[in-house]
């Protein structure tokens, strides 16, 4: 299964965010590209415990929900909300954006498959290889939504 944990499968991310322009293309959702390097990070601030959220939990937390969300399910394009913890930072340059997002990445993987992290706002407390199949898999969703 696919992981930020996964040295491979991270660098395919960062290469793949270093090839994003400012008008690359967005095949569905309304974020632009620095916005979307923004949630990405502030996604990954929540999971460093950087940042924490309002509330956590509700029926997305439950055990084996959460694992079919995460892992398995398709996600929907572009008709899901944000929990508002995660549009909290507003892009000031795009190229800073990316720095600061690569270095969220590093951050992350460098807490490993057996770090301690934080909640989720939707799906609660998780173990640190959900939270490595959710990080990477967010952060593909999005890469896919803006065509690289």
């Amino acid at each position: 299964m696919k992981s930020l944990f996964d040295s491979a499968q991270r660098q395919s991310l960062v290469d793949r965010i270093g090839r994003l322009e400012p008008d690359s293309p967005r095949k569905f959702g309304t974020l632009t590209v620095p916005q979307m390097l923004c949630h990405l990070g502030d996604h990954l601030r929540l999971a460093l415990g950087d940042m924490e959220p309002a509330k956590v939990g509700g029926p997305l937390a439950l055990p084996g929900v959460r694992w079919l969300v995460i892992c398995h399910l398709p996600w929907p394009r572009g008709r899901t909300a944000s929990p508002p913890e995660q549009l909290v930072t507003k892009s000031e340059n795009m190229d800073t954006d990316r720095e600061t997002l690569l270095g969220l990445i590093a951050r992350f993987a460098e807490r490993g498959d057996s770090g301690s992290f934080g909640a989720h706002p939707l799906f609660g407390r998780l173990p640190a290889p959900l939270w490595g199949r959710l990080a990477e898999r967010h952060i593909a969703y999005h890469l896919d939504q803006f065509s690289v």
